[in-house]
């Protein structure tokens, strides 16, 4: 399994992989995320490893805000930003608006927030736990994503380090079905 993950950080998995497995991958990964989220006092996965699912699974959040809705005819996008200011629903009379951030605002954000991740060299930051419920449930968590992309930020621009026990695991596999079912 870290082989495809490293394998799906360069593109190469993803071209040659089914729907279902790609599916079944995310749902793994989300496995090990939400098991970080319920039990961050011990960490059973190094944090390599942990870093890697972390990157796809903001990519596959940032993605999911990015898509199409169902009901776009009716929404209105605003650019996140204007000029010096930024835009917020009370700025327009157009309950249907949507504010998201302009293309490039959003590929600048995402490169520092994976950058910010890429800082912990040492070990998990320690709002771990908040980071698994961000990448978990990120639509839950905030409609827009403004807000959202704010909310990593924050959540990365810590220099303190997880504190828990970081316990290895005898399976070297990043599937932890238990978790899953």
């Amino acid at each position: 399994h870290q082989q495809q993950l490293h394998q799906g950080e360069k593109g190469n998995a993803a071209s040659s992989t089914s729907p279902e497995d790609a599916d079944r991958a995310m749902q793994l990964l989300r496995g090990v995320v939400t098991e970080v989220a319920l039990f961050s006092e011990t960490l059973r996965y190094g944090w390599s490893t942990l870093r890697r699912v972390y990157h796809v699974l903001i990519d596959k959040a940032l993605a999911d805000y990015l898509r199409p809705g169902d009901d776009d005819d009716e929404t209105k996008v605003i650019v996140g930003q204007h000029g010096s200011g930024r835009l917020s629903l009370a700025d327009t009379e157009d309950e249907t608006a949507e504010i998201v951030c302009h293309p490039h605002d959003i590929d600048r954000a995402r490169e520092e927030i994976h950058e910010l991740l890429e800082g912990f060299h040492e070990g998990a930051p320690f709002t771990v736990q908040r980071l698994s419920e961000l990448v978990l449930e990120p639509e839950k968590q905030y409609a827009n994503l403004d807000k959202y992309l704010n909310a990593l930020t924050v959540v990365l621009s810590v220099s303190s380090l997880h504190v828990g026990v970081e316990r290895r695991t005898g399976r070297p596999e990043l599937a932890i079905d238990p978790v899953n079912e």
